[in-house]
C-alpha cells in the first residue's frame, strides 16, 4: 500500500543521513524496523454483505389447497357439495318445471277455449297449486264460457277446504257467473248469488261492486239499485 512505502521509504533516508557518530546498534535497528514494515502485509478491505452472491433458490411451489375445510372455511368438499346438483336438488328443480308447465298449459287451453283437451286435464289438475290468483280467474272464466259448472263447484268446494281465501273464492265465482254465455243479467245475478249459498258464505263488498257495475253496463240499473239495497242491509246488520 502507498501508506508503507512511503514510510518505508522515509526510514530508508533517515539511515542514509546518520552521521557517523551513530552506533551499530541504532543502523540495526533503524533495518530492522524497515524490514519488518515491508513485510506487513494490508488486510483486504471486507466486501459488504450486498456484494456477496446469495446462493440460488429454486422457486417453491405453491402449496396445495387443502381438502379438509376447518371451522368457518370453504374447502373443496364444501365447494364440490354447492356446485354439483345433487340427486335431490335435480328431482325438485324438475317438478318446479314440471309444474310450470302443466299451468301454462292449463291456461293456453283455458284461453283458447279447447274442451275436449281441457277436460282431460281438468281431472288431474290440482287447482290449490295455481301460482295466482289471475291465473285461477282465467280458468273459471273458461269454464264459464265452456257452461262447466259441475267442475266450478267442485274446485270451489276444495278452495274452501284448504282455507283459501273467502275474498278470493267470491272473486271465481263472479269470474264464472258473468263468463256464462247468452245469458240475461238477473239469470247472472241469480247465478252469483246461489254458488255463494251452496259455499255458505256471503259475497265479498268487491265482488258487489263488481257486479254492479255489470248491472249498469248491461243497462239493467233497477238490479243494481236492489244490490246496493242488499249490501247496506248485511253492512249495517253485521253483528
Amino acid at each position: 500500500m502507498p501508506k508503507f512505502k512511503i514510510l518505508s521509504n522515509l526510514l530508508r533516508a533517515a539511515i542514509k543521513t546518520t552521521t557517523a557518530s551513530t552506533t551499530t546498534a541504532s543502523d540495526t535497528t533503524f533495518k530492522s524496523l524497515v524490514s519488518h514494515l515491508e513485510s506487513i502485509t494490508p488486510p483486504k478491505p471486507e466486501t459488504s454483505s450486498k456484494s456477496k452472491k446469495q446462493p440460488e433458490t429454486k422457486p417453491q411451489s405453491p402449496p396445495s389447497p387443502a381438502v379438509k375445510s376447518s371451522p368457518g372455511t370453504l374447502g373443496l368438499e364444501d365447494f364440490y357439495s354447492e356446485t354439483i346438483p345433487t340427486e335431490k336438488y335435480t328431482a325438485k328443480t324438475a317438478k318446479v318445471i314440471e309444474k310450470i308447465i302443466n299451468e301454462n298449459y292449463l291456461l293456453a287451453l283455458c284461453e283458447s277455449d279447447q274442451k275436449n283437451y281441457l277436460l282431460q286435464l281438468l281431472e288431474t289438475v290440482d287447482i290449490t297449486k295455481l301460482s295466482s290468483l289471475d291465473n285461477a280467474v282465467s280458468v273459471f272464466k273458461s269454464l264459464g264460457r265452456l257452461s262447466l259448472e259441475s267442475y266450478v263447484e267442485k274446485f270451489l268446494l276444495v278452495l274452501k277446504n284448504c282455507d283459501y281465501g273467502t275474498e278470493d273464492i267470491s272473486t271465481l265465482i263472479f269470474s264464472y257467473a258473468t263468463s256464462i254465455p247468452n245469458l240475461a243479467a238477473e239469470d247472472v245475478i241469480s247465478k252469483f248469488k246461489t254458488l255463494h249459498t251452496v259455499m255458505e258464505m256471503s259475497p265479498s263488498s268487491t265482488s258487489y261492486e263488481r257486479l254492479i257495475v255489470y248491472s249498469c253496463n248491461a243497462l239493467k240499473v233497477h238490479h243494481a239499485i236492489d244490490m246496493v239495497d242488499q249490501l247496506c242491509e248485511e253492512v249495517f246488520t253485521y253483528p
